[in-house]
């Protein structure tokens, strides 16, 4: 008796694990069929949208922090750096002399986003002083939402300005400049330089050039620095003049 059910209860056991294997396959086998289902490419990957250029944040220092350039502008009106021509939207620059040194003379590049170069040069800026320079060759920046990409500089300084302060005193009222000999020896073949002092800025990288023959011992001279007659003249620098 016990022997039959035994043989009844492995038959129907065998029956039970059957099914249960052709459950797991069938199982598998639907995950299989659902795998391969055709599924929709990927969605392709945008380009990056390129990011305008903003162009330079003002201010911008150039030649190591020396000099600061403060801004770029449009002017019109009468260019002291191209002789003295007339335009209207010339390109102008402001710079600072940021160093402790004399800058004796700067040439300055701005480079516009769309690959305008405009040239600007200032000469004998004394440190600590603004300068408004305009382009050398009275080119106009008529647009000025075409923003400047970059500014290069080359400069050369000296130590300080050369004003010959042990022998020579400077008054100036204006653009009267009064020059006193205050040495034991006379002064011959003087070159004086000034720049045009405007509300506290340079107006103009140009330095004007006066020659004085001879100032003797314990005398004075006065010379007039006409070219500054928008502002005050300022005496930058006073050398013998090596062509006199």
């Amino acid at each position: 008796m016990t022997r039959k059910r035994q043989r009844r209860f492995f038959p129907l056991l065998a029956v039970v694990l059957a099914a249960a294997v052709l459950a797991g396959c069938g199982s598998a086998a639907s995950g299989q069929s659902g795998a391969s289902v055709a599924q929709s490419a990927p969605a392709a990957t945008p380009e990056p949208t390129p990011t305008p250029n903003p162009g330079l944040s003002w201010p911008y220092v150039v030649e190591d922090g020396n000099l600061q350039v403060d801004s770029l502008f449009q002017y019109s009106g009468i260019n002291p750096d191209c002789d003295g021509e007339m335009g209207d939207d010339i390109a102008a620059l402001q710079v600072t002399n940021l160093s402790d040194r004399f800058v004796e003379r700067a040439e300055l590049t701005a480079t516009l986003l769309d690959g305008t170069g405009l040239n600007f040069v200032i000469t004998n800026v004394p440190a600590g002083q603004t300068v408004l320079a305009f382009a050398v060759d009275n080119a106009a920046y008529p647009d000025m939402t075409v923003l400047c990409d970059t500014v290069t500089c080359s400069a050369v300084y000296g130590d300080a300005a050369p004003v010959m302060a042990d022998t020579i005193a400077v008054d100036v009222q204006e653009t009267t400049v009064t020059l006193t000999n205050t040495g034991s020896t006379d002064l011959t073949n003087l070159a004086v330089g000034c720049h045009c002092l405007f509300d506290g800025a340079y107006f103009g990288g140009v330095t004007y050039n006066y020659a004085v023959d001879c100032i003797t011992a314990g005398s004075s001279v006065t010379i007039q620095a006409d070219d500054c007659y928008l502002g005050q003249a300022d005496v930058v620098c006073i050398q013998s003049d090596p062509a006199a």
